[in-house]
């Protein structure tokens, strides 16, 4: 066998004499470290789910109508006792390698639905929450019947909670399409995250059991800069599907101005607030409220 390494091993393309039976293997010092990495952070996040190292914050979404807070997207962080906060984008997919999402899934619906319990009830309110479903947990057989035992212990009202699904979720569409039916009819509202990001089919939207779409970013973008005919494109096609339609990723006024003109019904964004843990979105809330 020949091993190479130093500065052969930062080489794309070695040529290696063609002998019978050798084999060559090639030490990237940079690949190594990742793998180390990321065989350290597979132990802690097997750790993290036993000692729930998580914490949910919160991101509010309101009315382009009223301008007022209808709801709040839960969003999960890994609060690691030494490196911080984590971003969810460096663990979830990690997470579903591990088969670990439909655990930690589980954990951010139960603390999202207690929590908004509690911020209703706190400044007698009415807000929706809405929780991320991975496509792992959207094929879960245990999936309805886990959600039935949250609303009951948590004493959420159906109507008051709302998943988000994505386009890639759907990949068995027959299945996904009868559990999101199963889903609607406990009186759960479903929200298709992301919209136009994706290649799902319009024929399957009709189809789909769906309250609302999510408008990805990215379409915000150049917005004022250049007038984006097909953010209004697709915010008529909600319109004429019966649904609610959503904004994410607004930044400035002049944004959510032209998310009026084009008749959005709700947004979400760091122009309002960048997400915040509970007791920061609260605080929020409170502030809001107070507002003269």
């Amino acid at each position: 066998m020949i091993v190479l390494y130093g500065k052969n091993a930062n080489l794309t393309k070695i040529h290696v004499p063609p002998v019978n039976d050798i084999r060559v293997m090639v030490y990237n010092s940079k690949l190594l470290t990742e793998s180390n990495e990321k065989r350290d952070i597979e132990l802690e996040l097997h750790h993290a789910v036993i000692a729930e190292q998580f914490e949910v914050f919160y991101q509010p979404q309101l009315s382009l109508i009223s301008g007022k807070p209808i709801g709040m997207e839960a969003l999960i962080r890994w609060n690691h006792p030494t490196k911080g906060i984590i971003s969810p984008l460096k663990f979830i997919q990690l997470a579903e390698e591990l088969h670990l999402i439909n655990q930690i899934g589980l954990w951010v619906l139960k603390k999202a639905c207690t929590q908004t319990v509690e911020i209703n009830e706190l400044f007698g309110l009415d807000l929706r929450v809405s929780v991320n479903l991975s496509s792992v947990q959207l094929q879960h057989p245990r999936l309805l019947q886990d959600i039935k035992e949250i609303l009951k212990e948590t004493g959420l009202e159906p109507r008051l909670l709302d998943l988000e699904i994505t386009e890639g979720s759907l990949f068995n569409f027959e299945k996904s399409s009868q559990i999101l039916e199963d889903i609607k009819n406990l009186g759960i509202h479903i929200s298709l995250d992301d919209f136009g990001a994706g290649y799902s089919s319009l024929s399957y939207l009709k189809k789909l059991s769906i309250h609302r779409l999510k408008i990805d970013r990215i379409f915000l973008l150049n917005i004022p800069k250049e007038e984006d005919t097909l953010m209004t494109s697709i915010v008529t096609l909600g319109h004429n599907l019966n649904l609610k339609v959503l904004a994410e990723g607004a930044e400035t006024l002049e944004q959510v101005n032209f998310l009026k003109t084009i008749e959005c019904d709700e947004v979400q964004g760091y122009y309002f607030a960048k997400p915040l843990p509970y007791s920061e979105f609260t605080a929020y809330l409170d502030k809001y409220l107070n507002i003269d």
